[in-house]
């Protein structure tokens, strides 16, 4: 090969052979990126923790939106049921109501012709039988039940009944001293001591003789005195025990 002594020659040479250098080291840059070197980075694979910890942010969330649901669809069951049950004691009524107005269009109604008195009677059988009605109706209401026509007054019991207080030398019923069909829980401690317990283990139906002394701390004219009361026991009833709803257990996130 001949020699180049042409120092131009030379510098062109010399720059032809930095240019190839130049464009090795691009190519091999560019190839380095090609393979995941530092200018193009991989995806970060994630780690199984990382994928269970999503699974279980996103179980969580839908557990939670789930029981959100469930009290939603609770509270609307409790309220169709206290519509039902509105609707159930209307229904009752209208029946009550529709069965006391037959009985008085048949009594108006009948063929029979009634002298007065029977007339005055049979209504008061009806008023009687609408009375008892309209009682029972209460009574289920406020969770009462009759004991029966041969109940025993015992404490606790809920005693309908009628009274007339005198107090000791006089003759006629002191003001204040008269009731008619109140009803009283005995053993409550409502009435002046002494009053209730002489009730217990009287029968539906008896009239008896109560006897107390008012205490000192009673209002003026009867402070310190002494009554007897006549009283008489129509009904005795008892307060029945309602269940209790259970409570709902709140769900809590583990």
């Amino acid at each position: 090969m001949a020699e180049i002594k042409d120092p131009k020659e030379l510098e062109k040479l010399e720059n032809e052979g930095k240019v190839k250098d130049l464009n090795k080291e691009k190519e091999k840059r560019v190839n380095k990126k090609i393979q995941g070197g530092k200018g193009f980075r991989q995806p970060k694979k994630p780690t199984k923790a990382e994928v269970i910890g999503v699974f279980n942010n996103r179980v969580g969330s839908l557990e939670k939106q789930m029981y959100g649901l469930e009290q939603k669809v609770q509270g609307i069951m409790h309220l169709l049921g206290r519509i039902t049950s509105s609707i159930k004691g209307i229904e009752d009524k209208l029946e009550e109501d529709v069965a006391t107005t037959r009985a008085f269009h048949n009594l108006l109604t009948s063929k029979k012709v009634l002298k007065e008195k029977e007339l005055n009677a049979e209504v008061e059988r009806v008023m009687k039988i609408m009375a008892q009605e309209d009682e029972e109706r209460k009574d289920k209401q406020m969770g009462l039940k009759d004991k029966g026509a041969d109940a025993v007054v015992e404490k606790g019991d809920l005693a309908i009944i009628s009274y007339e207080g005198t107090l000791h030398g006089e003759d006629k019923p002191f003001e204040g001293g008269i009731a008619n069909n109140v009803l009283l829980q005995v053993g409550s401690g409502s009435y002046v001591e002494g009053f209730e317990d002489q009730l217990i283990g009287h029968k539906v139906g008896e009239t008896g003789i109560v006897t107390v002394t008012f205490p000192d701390e009673y209002k003026e004219e009867l402070r310190g005195k002494t009554a007897d009361f006549k009283v008489t026991i129509h009904k005795i009833k008892l307060l029945e025990k309602r269940e209790e709803e259970p409570k709902k257990e709140e769900k809590t996130d583990e």
